[in-house]
């Protein structure tokens, strides 16, 4: 119970500053391990060499796979952070099969499509009740109009350009003067200028540390969210 309230509490203050800041301090992940690793090195030693390996393997194979999704820019940094202190930070076990680690990432990972009515109630609203067409003069393929309504929004840029690289990023540009869009962060030197009330196309940019931390909190009570799904689609 002790390193779980640890987890809790760390998770809870990064959290907080990934929603105010989306940045969180080294601090924060480092006072974690610090606190909760005197409790995982006494319980290796009271409990043997297995245990001691299934800790190992699990930290080992979950801080790659963080730092793999980071690599690949599907997290950010503070992210990684996070499910690394947590591979730590726990001790060994299984829920549902799965490291509690790797479990509470999928959990917060899925946690985060709920979001995902939100903004295409949003990119509704603006269409119909606002009358802002979402795709008139851009020049984009057939799998961006499917795909961005459903993670990015069409946003007054004067709303937004203030928490840019914050909250929201963006994720059109000018291509042979004609707009484009690309679904990752467009770079500065490629984003042209806006005018405050020009609508863009806008990626939210999600406080994933408190997805992981509802994640966590699902995970200690042995809920699967993606077993839960499946066996929910299988049974109609």
């Amino acid at each position: 119970m002790y390193t779980i309230f640890i987890n809790i509490i760390f998770l809870a203050i990064a959290s907080l500053e990934d929603i105010k800041r989306r940045e969180v301090s080294n601090d924060i992940w480092k006072a974690m391990v610090i606190l909760c690793m005197p409790a995982i090195i006494f319980y290796l030693i009271r409990n043997g060499l297995r245990e001691i390996i299934q800790y190992v393997i699990s930290a080992v194979l979950v801080s790659a796979m963080a730092i793999a999704l980071y690599l690949a820019g599907l997290i950010m940094g503070g992210d990684a952070k996070g499910i690394i202190a947590l591979s730590l930070c726990n001790l060994p076990g299984v829920s549902g099969l799965l490291p509690i680690s790797l479990l509470t990432f999928m959990n917060g990972a899925i946690s985060t499509l709920l979001v995902i009515p939100i903004i295409v109630f949003w990119n509704l609203y603006v269409k119909l009740v606002r009358g802002i067409s979402l795709f008139e003069g851009y020049r984009v393929k057939p799998y961006i109009k499917v795909l961005c309504p459903f993670i990015a929004i069409k946003v007054r840029y004067g709303s937004i350009k203030n928490v840019i690289n914050i909250k929201y990023a963006i994720i059109e540009y000018t291509d042979g003067g004609q707009r484009t869009i690309r679904l990752t962060r467009i770079e500065n030197e490629k984003s042209p200028s806006f005018e405050d009330d020009e609508y863009v196309w806008a990626m939210p940019l999600l406080p994933f540390l408190l997805f992981l931390l509802i994640g966590y909190i699902l995970s200690i009570k042995g809920v699967n969210l993606a077993f839960r799904i499946a066996m929910l689609l299988m049974s109609h």
